[in-house]
This record gives structure tokens, C-alpha cells and sequence, in this order.
């Protein structure tokens, strides 16, 4: 049928302008967001520290050298294949002949560094007149195990957990901690870790009941906006608001299958207070020193009672 020429014709309506078209997020772009988010996370928790044994033992010099109460001997030597590294010790004297004696460690599991940070911050500060624990009597060995910090492994240079063999002296480094600590006595020991999959500050208190020291020390923990661990477990053990209670018994039974830890073979041999702390490694540095550092004054204001 013929169109009627009589029939009006309908307005064209007005186009409307082109809106600009997003761009599509493809796979690749999608891919490239997750990678470049990943790298800034892992940026977020780079460690400074320099895995180099020759600049740790020129900041303990430097330090030492600079303060006559300081003194900094090698106290044992581990050597695999063209490896070679001292154990160092820093001795803090004071004034008072009949200060506490206090030995801290770090370093015993190689991939957690900020210990050994901590403890040259802390050495830094006994050199410049700045720490407020000049009265007391330091032994601080900063670096159990050089070979895995290095490399950053858990285990020394023959793939043996160190923190595991102190019932077996299979180690050098067990071995050299054993013989230098054998003829010295102490008011107080603390051992410095970190744990990769905890996602707060917790404590062991080793055999003793000092219970409102470690709540004090979970308070302030707390009191600085930092997170406790709730939810982590040692084989039968689990902390309790941060702290993990480890009774004689348990002590007494890793030794007997030949898995001693450092921390509680010097409880069973050296000293009635030893104390382990653990920070979160998932959180940034700054983070995990402050967390010592909070843990670390209530145990030294705790020798002043």
C-alpha cells in the first residue's frame, strides 16, 4: 500500500551527545592493581636493617667505643663452607658493684630481625647516656644465629632449629651460649622472637608467677593502641589475653625429647625470671620495637621493687 502524502511527518528528536565510554577493566588491568598493591604492602614491612655482619659489628663498636661502661667481646665463632661469623656479646658495667645482672638476647631464629634491632637501638642508647636503665648490669648477645640472619632462615648454616637444641648441643651456636652463660648468674633473662602468623603482642611467662607483672606488661601493650595476641598455640599451650603460661612440666618434657629452647633451658639452669617476648611480624617495625620496648621497661622498672 502507497504511504498517504497527506500524512504529517513526526519531529526528529534532538541526538544526544556521545557519553564517553569507560575504559574496560580487563583481566590484565585487574592483574596489574593486585601486583602493584601487593609490592606496597610488602614495602610497608621492608626491614632497613643491612643483613651484613661486618656493619652490625661496626655499630657495635661504634658504640662501644664511645662509652667506657661498654665492653664488646667475640664469645664464640660458627663457620659453613666460606661462611664465617662471631657471636658477640656487649657487657654493660654500672656504677653500683650490686645492680641487677640482666641478660638479653635476639636472633636465635634468623628470619626475625627486629629483636637484633632492637637490642642495637638498645645498646646505642646505654652508649650515649640516653637509656633510662643505666643502673643496671647488661649482658646482651644481639645475634645467636649469623648465619640465618643473613640468609634469612630460621635455621643455622646446617639446617638445624637452634631454638630447639638446647637439651642436645648439636649446634655451635647452642654450644657457645652454653659454655659463656655456664659460670654467670642473672636477676632476669629475656629472649626477643617474632611470629609470622600471630596478629598481636603475646608473652611466655616461664615457670613463674609473676602474674601481674605480664598482665602490667599486656596493659601497656594495650594502652599504646597495640594489638594482643588472643588466639595462638604451643602444642598444648595457648595464650590467655597475651600470655602463654608455660609450667615446669612442660619444661621438663621438651627437655626430655630433646627439644629445649633456648628461653627454657636458661630457666632451668640460670636464672627463676626469663621471659620471651613475641611480636607480630605482619606489622611494621616501628611497631614491633615499640612493643619491646613497652615490654622491656615494665620488666626492668619490675628489678627497681
Amino acid at each position: 500500500m502507497n504511504e498517504c502524502p497527506y500524512r504529517p511527518q513526526r519531529p526528529q528528536r534532538p541526538q544526544r551527545p556521545l557519553r564517553p565510554q569507560r575504559p574496560q577493566i580487563t583481566t590484565i588491568h585487574a592483574a596489574l592493581f593486585l601486583l602493584l598493591s601487593a609490592v606496597c604492602s610488602l614495602a610497608a614491612y621492608a626491614e632497613p636493617a643491612s643483613r651484613n655482619i661486618e656493619v652490625l659489628g661496626a655499630r657495635l663498636k661504634k658504640a662501644v667505643d664511645t662509652c667506657p661502661r661498654l665492653s664488646l667481646q667475640t664469645i664464640g665463632e660458627v663457620r659453613y663452607d666460606a661462611f664465617t661469623a662471631p657471636l658477640w656479646c656487649v657487657t654493660y658495667k654500672p656504677e653500683a658493684a650490686t645492680a641487677p645482672r640482666v641478660l638479653l638476647t635476639a636472633g636465635v631464629h634468623g628470619n626475625e630481625p627486629a629483636g637484633i634491632i632492637s637490642l642495637l637501638r638498645f645498646i646505642e642508647n646505654l652508649a650515649k647516656g640516653t637509656s633510662p636503665y643505666s643502673g643496671i648490669a647488661f649482658d646482651i648477645i644481639p645475634l645467636v644465629n649469623p648465619w640465618g640472619w643473613v640468609n634469612d632462615k630460621r635455621t643455622n648454616g646446617k639446617g638445624l632449629d637452634i631454638n630447639r637444641d638446647f637439651a642436645s648441643f648439636k649446634a655451635k651456636e647452642s654450644e657457645i651460649i652454653r659454655d659463656f652463660t655456664k659460670s654467670r648468674t642473672y636477676d632476669l633473662i629475656l629472649d626477643h622472637h617474632e611470629d609470622g602468623g600471630a596478629k598481636g603482642f603475646y608473652l611466655y611467662q616461664i615457670d613463674n608467677k609473676e602474674d601481674a607483672l605480664c598482665k602490667s606488661i599486656i596493659a601497656k601493650q594495650k594502652a599504646l593502641n597495640f594489638p594482643v595476641e588472643q588466639d595462638e598455640w604451643m602444642v598444648i599451650l595457648k595464650t590467655h589475653d597475651g600470655i602463654i603460661k608455660a609450667p615446669r612440666w612442660t619444661l621438663e618434657f621438651v627437655r626430655s625429647v630433646k627439644q629445649l629452647s633456648m628461653a627454657n633451658y636458661f630457666r632451668l639452669t640460670r636464672c627463676a625470671r626469663v621471659y620471651l617476648f613475641e611480636t607480630p611480624k605482619q606489622r611494621p617495625l616501628d611497631d614491633r620495637l615499640a612493643m619491646y620496648a613497652a615490654g622491656v621497661e615494665c620488666l626492668m622498672e619490675s628489678l627497681k621493687k
